[in-house]
């Protein structure tokens, strides 16, 4: 219902912007039927302004803190919480296994779907001595252990070897190799790291191996969180999570 309202305020935007500059170029029963469509629409608008008083469609608590492009302190922290399974979601770990449904090829939801839940552990803005890590994802455990760092970038530049940085602090963790790293470049589109982040060299090698993997809001994230809507239990979460997928949205468009 309330992509309905969206549509229908949509048309009738657009058909008043159209309808201000027609009469110079179209015949006046051309125009005659544009207004029909208008005076059908105002019979409807009490019934629409009716539906929006239980919809609130245009309530979305990110825009109206105008915090839609805030990287640290909104999107970082909040696909941190919804990826941990003990995240204030309460939703146990649906937000993670539908994320590596998402995100990665057959070969590693094999391999990272075999995990215990209780021994996975999602921490933002991780400082090391290599840098600060967005999204530091460890399953700390001695028959599967595995680590994904997520490099989160809305508008923010690269900085100096930062994601070289980032998989050589990864290597330097005692029992892990290029079979259970993941470095996930994230972007609102697709799209490469600067040089000066990660050299060509390195990017290919590294892409190759599976260990690299470039992901985007747009086509990854967008349709994880529209995936996690159908299970999720709680109509709070359910609401925030809808309102986040139309705040990308326009940050996507």
């Amino acid at each position: 219902m309330r992509q309905n309202i969206h549509h229908i305020e949509s048309v009738v935007s657009r058909f008043k912007s159209f309808q201000a500059g027609t009469y110079n170029r179209h015949s006046y029963a051309e125009v005659g039927k544009f207004n029909t469509v208008l005076e059908r629409y105002k019979q409807l608008e009490p019934k629409l302004q009716e539906l929006n008083l239980y919809e609130a469609g245009h309530f979305n608590l990110f825009e109206i803190m105008k915090i839609n492009y805030y990287e640290v302190l909104v999107h970082t922290p909040v696909l941190c919480n919804l990826l941990d399974p003990r995240g204030s979601h309460a939703q146990g770990d649906l937000f993670y296994r539908r994320f590596i449904e998402t995100v990665f090829d057959s070969e590693d939801i094999a391999h990272f779907d075999n995990y215990d839940k209780s021994r996975v552990k999602v921490q933002d803005e991780m400082f090391t001595r290599y840098g600060q890590i967005d999204i530091f994802v460890h399953h700390n455990s001695t028959t599967n252990p595995y680590l994904w760092i997520i490099e989160n970038k809305i508008f923010a530049g690269d900085q100096e070897k930062q994601l070289a940085r980032y998989y050589e602090y990864a290597k330097s963790i005692p029992g892990f190799d290029e079979s259970n790293i993941r470095v996930l470049y994230l972007k609102p589109f697709e799209g490469n790291p600067s040089e000066i982040s990660l050299d060509r060299t390195l990017l290919n090698t590294l892409s190759k191996k599976g260990v690299f993997k470039i992901i985007s809001y747009d086509k990854h994230i967008l349709h994880w969180l529209q995936t996690c809507l159908e299970e999720i239990k709680a109509p709070v979460v359910r609401y925030t999570v809808t309102q986040y997928i139309d705040t990308l949205k326009t940050i996507c468009r």
